[in-house]
């Protein structure tokens, strides 16, 4: 292998960097408030609604992933214009897409910000009282900024290095929290609140949201590599860790309790007592964790917005452009007067972000499925070369579009060998 093969290779991301991205992303600000919101509608079977949330999550990653895999070595912005344009109308792509992308951008952004907010909150609640606000929010978007001045394999990797140190801390601190746990706070188990369900697994299913940001680094993905496994396994890593805090906060404090306490999982971690132990506070190695995972969730959406806005505008400089964004974000960050305004708006965002990062790649999978007839692009091209290995394969010919080339790329997937087309 060549030196210049190589630097491509190493470019791309591996499985586990996938997996990586999704977990860390998705571990934030919702973790300490799992246990009251899972449990404001179905109560004691609070947990319940998560392991069902759970499921619908499965789903939505493996229709992200397989629309990157499908649409894979192209730029997110480029394959959204692309499917978007119907193929007499190519102008009509640019014309619907770039607004959208630009609401993705702006949506990331948004988020970046509050979740700078959220961290700069419960760090001057539970350790640094005296400390101003506005250094930690700046602290965490100086710090989200200095990972946008990498390469994107860098921030690939950054994620993959603080898995280990934020899963395995989280998962021991939710084994002791069952310390404390009284069984007859679960109870009883039946009948089974099915009015609360609809509202607890929009409550859960916000609760996973952030595996949309492998969306923006689709042309990372290697053609040659399996990531549908790798990705399925990071949502049900963050699955089993939230059932188990849910459970442990339901059986300490009880459903009536949790909706009194503003962060019921750092209230959980308090309870927790480990007997010849070095530290006497747990919840200070429960905020160190957590500050690595606010940091990767805030600086994975900060360089996704800014990736995505030089995509758009053909900018090679990311760096530039983030640096751009950081007086927005701070000012966006200290919008909200108090804790109060900052839950609501990250409620409102809820909706948007389930909406964007689930609903519309979804639709995305299903438009592209229609126009390549369920093949991706690269496959199709392949397969019709080795029948017609004497005409031109061209990314005009796939264009073409109508049922005739979708039949025959069913034709090819089932291994048809038709015979030589005549030439008019």
């Amino acid at each position: 292998m060549n030196k210049q093969n190589l630097s491509i290779e190493t470019d791309k991301f591996t499985p586990s960097q996938s997996m990586s991205l999704i977990i860390s992303s998705i571990i934030g600000v919702g973790i300490l408030l799992l246990p009251r919101t899972t449990s404001k509608y179905m109560f004691q079977q609070g947990w319940i609604a998560m392991v069902i949330g759970l499921f619908a999550t499965l789903c939505f990653t493996w229709a992200i992933t397989k629309l990157i895999t499908h649409m894979r070595g192209r730029i997110f912005a480029d394959y959204v214009i692309h499917i978007l344009a119907p193929t007499r109308y190519p102008w009509i792509g640019k014309l619907i897409g770039i607004p959208l992308l630009f609401a993705f951008a702006g949506l990331w952004l948004l988020l970046t910000a509050l979740v700078s907010r959220a961290f700069g909150e419960v760090v001057i609640t539970a350790v640094l009282v005296n400390t101003p606000l506005e250094v930690i929010v700046t602290s965490m978007l100086l710090v989200s900024l200095y990972l946008c001045m990498k390469k994107e394999i860098v921030v690939a990797r950054v994620n993959e290095f603080l898995i280990p140190v934020m899963i395995v801390p989280l998962l021991i601190l939710a084994l002791l929290s069952f310390q404390n746990a009284n069984v007859y706070h679960l109870m009883p188990l039946f009948p089974l609140e099915t009015k609360g369900i609809p509202k607890s697994l929009v409550t859960t299913i916000f609760a996973f949201q952030g595996y949309d940001i492998i969306l923006p680094f689709a042309s990372r993905f290697s053609q040659n590599v399996k990531y549908m496994r790798a990705n399925l396994l990071g949502i049900w890593v963050v699955g089993i860790l939230y059932i188990l805090v849910v459970i442990a906060g339901l059986l300490v404090f009880g459903y009536e309790e949790l909706q009194r306490q503003t962060w019921p999982t750092l209230e959980l971690v308090k309870t927790v007592n480990v007997p010849v132990f070095i530290l006497e506070r747990m919840e200070a190695v429960f905020i160190g964790v957590w500050v690595a995972a606010i940091f990767t969730t805030a600086a994975n959406y900060y360089y996704a917005a800014s990736k995505l806005i030089c995509d758009i505008f053909h900018i090679r400089k990311l760096f530039y452009v983030a640096l751009a964004f950081a007086p927005l974000l701070y000012f966006v960050a200290m919008h909200p007067r108090n804790l109060f305004d900052l839950l609501a708006y990250l409620d409102r965002i809820s909706w948007i972000w389930f909406f964007m990062g689930s609903v519309i790649p979804v639709f995305f999978l299903g438009l592209s499925f229609l126009r390549t007839g369920g093949l991706p692009n690269e496959t199709v091209r392949k397969s019709l070369k080795s029948l017609h290995p004497d005409r031109d394969v061209s990314h005009r010919m796939l264009g073409s579009g109508g049922a005739g080339r979708t039949d025959l790329c069913y034709r090819i997937h089932c291994g048809y060998q038709s015979k030589k087309p005549q030439t008019p």
